[in-house]
């Protein structure tokens, strides 16, 4: 009888650790089959392509320098256009606000009038800045068939004081010599430059007012009789970061510039077309849809293998990880 209740606790026993183990080994399995499973941090999905723990170094930036984007978009962008650019690279900005001038659009979208130009952009401006105007460091105003290198932005704006009234962006001159900003390849306004202009176009001074002048020369006249300082936006070597044309017409044109008439091209000729953009471009302007998917794929899922760029960046990132360990 002693023996038959020692072997119905052994079997007993026996019953629970087999289960114990095969609930081990179950859930392991799930955990290896279904990753996803595991908590991952909100801010991965913006930066899509990259691994766990990649970012860290540009969310501190986001965190620290939040910067917002308001993307003007017309009746045929409704349809498709401003999925595409909210799946892509308007999803790395800390906010994203879209404007339309239909009358009825999407929920999402903010319906503004008048219809065009100038006075459209200054209802933009005046929405932004009271809807947001402190909840943000910089503003940047772009198109719905721009694509913008957040990360490159962010590491434009980490050392420019926000409480400073500021129009950045591509500097040109206009025929009567007065300076102005590249619409076309989209603009960033600081937070005290905001408050200025909004203020400049709440009291219709007379460079802001309603006018059927190209809007990037209104916006410059503007934004210089407000009090901001218009910065022309360049890398170290002098070469542009905001583009108003496509990567593909960039290029092309400066073949035609440079070499007229050639069909076969030496290295160090391409070496020069190449490196005449600068690596750290913020924006470009009607970009197509298949170029749009293309610049997402080249900037953030194609890695060239044992390429290390900005080395002193390593060291800043492993500081952040640790501190964020602790």
């Amino acid at each position: 009888m002693r023996r038959y209740l020692v072997s119905k606790i052994n079997v007993a026993l026996m019953g629970f650790v087999i289960g114990m183990l095969c609930s081990l080994i179950l859930t392991t399995t799930l955990n290896f089959y279904h990753p996803t499973l595991l908590i991952i941090e909100p801010s991965h999905s913006k930066h899509s392509g990259h691994h766990e723990g990649e970012t860290i170094l540009v969310d501190q930036l986001a965190q620290a320098m939040p910067v917002m984007a308001f993307i003007f978009t017309s009746k045929d962008g409704l349809t498709n256009r401003v999925s595409q650019v909210k799946s892509t690279w308007a999803k790395r900005f800390n906010e994203v606000v879209f404007f339309s001038y239909e009358t009825n659009p999407p929920f999402h979208i903010v319906s503004l009038t008048p219809a065009k130009g100038w006075a459209y952009t200054r209802s933009a401006i005046a929405y932004i800045h009271e809807n947001y105007g402190q909840n943000f460091a910089f503003f940047m105003k772009a198109q719905d068939n721009n694509y913008v290198i957040v990360e490159n932005l962010r590491e434009l704006l980490r050392t420019i004081d926000p409480e400073k009234p500021l129009l950045i962006g591509r500097q040109m001159k206009a025929k009567d010599g007065s300076t102005y900003m590249m619409e076309e390849a989209g603009y960033v306004i600081s937070r005290a430059g905001l408050r200025k202009l909004a203020a400049a176009i709440k009291d219709d001074i007379g460079a802001c007012r309603t006018s059927n002048s190209h809007t990037g020369q209104v916006i410059g006249k503007c934004a210089e009789a407000a009090g901001l300082e218009l910065m022309h936006a360049v890398d170290e070597n002098k070469l542009e970061f905001f583009h108003p044309f496509p990567p593909r017409d960039f290029f092309n044109k400066l073949v035609k510039e440079k070499y007229t008439n050639q069909t076969v091209y030496q290295p160090s000729q391409m070496n020069e077309i190449i490196t005449s953009c600068s690596e750290r471009s913020i924006s470009f302007f009607n970009v197509q849809e298949s170029c749009l998917y293309l610049l997402e794929y080249f900037s953030y899922h194609l890695y060239p293998y044992g390429i290390i760029r900005n080395p002193e960046n390593y060291q800043e990132i492993w500081r952040l990880r640790e501190h964020s360990t602790r």
